[in-house]
């Protein structure tokens, strides 16, 4: 049998059955580095989507933002601001508002305001969701200043830093859940194979999972690329990565 290149994986992981069985005889440990070196490449696709979406943010609509904030300090915990109060951040284009910033009491809450973002006297209060709120006490907080100048430096530097920074949440968070994944069926493959007796190891069974589920990935990303959206297809993938685990597990085994 000849030896496969790891950068063939992705092809293969289609329809070979010899390149199965040697995954399964002979990766072992490559599989989990494997996973990860497929689902980098997957992952610079939508990354690259989300900076450009975040970049064209920043442009058309971050320093309307920027300009709408007031000068505000933050000392021992005590929220003080030079301008007049209420303060309300509003998106430009729909008028609404998104944050409120006052110290005077005339408003306490985000309740009735439609904002998700309050800032008080000694607290920050955040909407997460349509049924969840968060408080947060800014006692300790000792020194903090922010004003228009400042966030539009912060504003300018994310255009470099969200992209990178995202990609790599969205790999990290990607590569865990087909972790476990890929080690739920390759148990599954365990328990249907016979485990040892029948002469799998956990190992070459791992390596199958994740060729099994290479196509679903690589399927996803060229859909999401084309932004084509088929109905149910999480259910789709779902069936047909344990389908050819076992299919293609069941006819190699680690040595």
């Amino acid at each position: 049998m000849r030896p496969y290149s790891i950068v063939q994986a992705p092809a293969l992981a289609f329809y070979s059955r010899d390149f199965y069985r040697e995954v399964a005889s002979r990766w072992r440990g490559m599989s989990s580095a494997y996973l990860l070196f497929l689902l980098a490449v997957c992952c610079l696709p939508p990354a690259y989507q989300i900076q450009a979406g975040w970049a064209k943010f920043v442009d058309d609509q971050g320093s309307k933002l920027v300009e709408q904030i007031p000068p505000i300090t933050i000392t021992q915990g005590t929220v003080t601001v030079d301008a007049e109060q209420p303060c309300y951040i509003t998106d430009t284009d729909t008028r609404k508002v998104l944050a409120i910033i006052d110290t005077t009491g005339q408003v306490t809450s985000l309740d009735r305001t439609g904002a998700v973002v309050f800032i008080g006297k000694d607290q920050a209060v955040v909407r997460h969701g349509a049924n969840e709120t968060r408080i947060y006490s800014l006692s300790r907080v000792e020194q903090f200043h922010i004003d228009r100048g400042v966030a539009r430096v912060w504003l300018n530097r994310s255009r470099y830093v969200a992209g990178p920074f995202l990609y790599l949440m969205v790999l990290a968070g990607s590569y865990v859940y087909r972790l476990l994944e890929v080690l739920v069926l390759a148990l599954i493959g365990l328990a249907i194979s016979g485990g040892a007796r029948a002469g799998f190891k956990f190992g070459g069974l791992l390596g199958v999972a994740v060729l099994a589920v290479t196509p679903s990935i690589v399927v996803k990303t060229v859909l999401d690329l084309a932004k084509v959206t088929l109905p149910m297809s999480w259910l789709v993938f779902l069936m047909i990565a344990p389908e050819r685990s076992h299919s293609h597990g069941s006819s190699g085994s680690g040595g």
